[in-house]
Order: C-alpha cells, then sequence, then structure tokens
C-alpha cells in the first residue's frame, strides 16, 4: 500500500501543479492581453494627437498667412477663422487655451492693424502645440494621463507661457 500512496500522492502534486501552471498561464496571458490592448489604445491616441496637432498647425499657418496678407478676401478670413475654431474647446477652457485663442482669432478679425495680434496668437499656438507635444511624449512613456496630471500639465504650461509674455513685456 505505501507504493500506492506514493502513486497518489504524487499523481496529486501533478494535478495540483498543472493546475496552478494553467492558472499561472492564463494569469499570464490576460496580462500580456491587457497591457497589448492599452499599449494600442495610446499609440491610437497618440496618432489621432499628431493629426490633429499637424491640422492645428496648417490651420494656424493659412490664417495667419491670410490675415498678414491684407487682402480684401475677409470671408477667406473668415472660413479660416471657423475653421479654426471648429479644432478649438472654449466650454472646457473659457479663460486660458482655447477660449483665449477664441478670442484672439476675433480681435484679429475685427481690427484694422492685425500684426501684433497675430504675433500674440503665433505665441499662443506655440506654447499650445508645445504642451501637446510634451503630453503626447509623457503617455507615450508613462500610458494614459489622469485628469489631474493633465491639468497640471496645462497649468504649468500656460503658468511658463505667461511668464514668457511677462519677459517680453518687460523687454519694451
Amino acid at each position: 500500500m505505501g507504493d500506492l500512496d506514493q502513486g497518489i500522492a504524487t499523481l496529486v502534486a501533478a494535478i495540483i501543479a498543472a493546475i496552478i501552471s494553467i492558472v499561472i498561464g492564463g494569469f499570464n496571458i490576460r496580462m500580456t492581453l491587457y497591457q497589448s490592448k492599452k499599449k494600442d489604445f495610446v499609440s491610437t491616441i497618440t496618432n489621432a494627437r499628431k493629426e490633429y496637432m499637424a491640422e492645428l498647425r496648417k490651420a494656424v499657418a493659412d490664417f495667419c498667412a491670410a490675415a498678414v496678407a491684407e487682402s480684401n478676401d475677409s470671408l477667406n478670413l473668415i472660413r479660416l477663422s471657423f475653421h479654426l475654431k471648429m479644432l478649438m474647446n472654449p466650454i472646457d477652457y473659457p479663460e486660458t487655451w482655447d477660449g483665449e485663442a477664441i478670442q484672439m482669432i476675433d480681435k484679429i478679425i475685427l481690427e484694422e492693424d492685425k500684426r501684433d495680434n497675430i504675433s500674440q496668437f503665433v505665441v499662443l499656438m506655440q506654447a499650445w502645440l508645445a504642451l501637446e507635444w510634451k503630453g503626447m511624449t509623457i503617455e507615450g512613456e508613462k500610458g494614459i494621463l489622469t485628469e489631474e496630471e493633465k491639468e497640471d500639465l496645462r497649468d504649468e504650461a500656460y503658468w511658463n507661457l505667461e511668464n514668457y509674455r511677462k519677459l517680453k513685456v518687460d523687454k519694451k
């Protein structure tokens, strides 16, 4: 009976080891799939952001070029302004990025001498694009940012923009 007990014990140990291996293997597969989906999601978001940044950069350049040209084609300038505004979300950021950009766009359209407003608008948009790039870079390394991390990033970038503006005014 000793050999039989030993055989049963060995069989039970083998079955337990197999079950543990299956559970661990299943867990590893699940984690690998989760990480892969997460990476694919971040990659998709990053690619969409790159496309958005390229479209925003082009829209800003086209709008500013049309405004500087000072031609009588105000309809084209208005069309370009609406295109730019459609790339923005002033409801979420009425006092900073988007809201400020929309106010500047309207000033550029309405005012006779557009150059100073265009210059200020370009500075804002450069800071905005730098913010998007930094956020995209961090998300590429870390993964999806929390709302608090995004808010901190926006606040830091806007603070840097405000300091740049103050330095520029002080130099005048």
